[in-house]
Formats: structure tokens, C-alpha cells, sequence
């Protein structure tokens, strides 16, 4: 359809797959005019971005992570974290962060 438009995505939050790594949902209607043609679920394999974010590197040996907006403690990507570590206090008990500290970044 020549005047088909998507509607802004709706996104779910992260979930994890069945091998254990985290996930995005993003889902959308697809209209023409009002009239609904259809909707696409789109899957986020996070690995991806993941991967992007360990690459960065902040001066000489500090690194990237992502974490929660909603639960800044949740660690979405970090690149200490195992499959078992989900908060910044456990990923970053190498460099020894104190909650004062991360209070700073909060």
C-alpha cells in the first residue's frame, strides 16, 4: 500500500530466551489511513548491542554497561557480569564501587 505507515512501537521489557540472554520485544500496527493491515512483532537479540557496548572503551581502562532505567541496581549489559550476576554491585565488586559512589551516577 502506498500510504501504509507503521504507529510507533510498543516495547515490552527485556525477557530472557530460552538460552539465556536477554531479548526485546517491540510491537506495531500497521495502517493505511485508519484501516489496520496487520502488526509486526520485531525480536531484539541483545547479544547484539551487548557486544557494541563492551567495545567501547572510556580512557585507559574503563568500560560500558547498561543498566535499568526503572531499577538502576539491574544490570541489562556489563561486561563482568555472568549469566548468574544481574546487579552493579555484584559486576562490580572488581573495581570495588561503593554505593556512594553509584549514588553519583543514580
Amino acid at each position: 500500500y502506498k500510504y501504509s505507515k507503521y504507529i510507533q512501537p510498543f516495547f515490552l521489557p527485556p525477557s530472557f530466551t530460552v538460552q539465556g540472554y536477554y531479548a526485546l520485544y517491540a510491537i506495531a500496527n500497521i495502517l493505511n489511513d485508519s484501516t489496520l493491515l496487520g502488526v509486526q512483532l520485531s525480536n531484539i537479540d541483545f547479544r547484539q548491542v551487548t557486544n557494541a557496548v563492551n567495545g567501547l572503551s572510556v580512557l585507559k581502562n574503563g568500560y560500558c554497561y547498561i543498566i535499568s532505567q526503572t531499577d538502576p541496581w539491574t544490570i541489562i549489559s556489563h561486561p563482568f557480569s555472568g549469566t548468574k550476576c544481574t546487579h552493579v554491585q555484584c559486576a562490580e565488586s572488581k573495581s570495588q564501587m561503593s554505593t556512594e559512589e553509584y549514588s553519583i551516577f543514580n
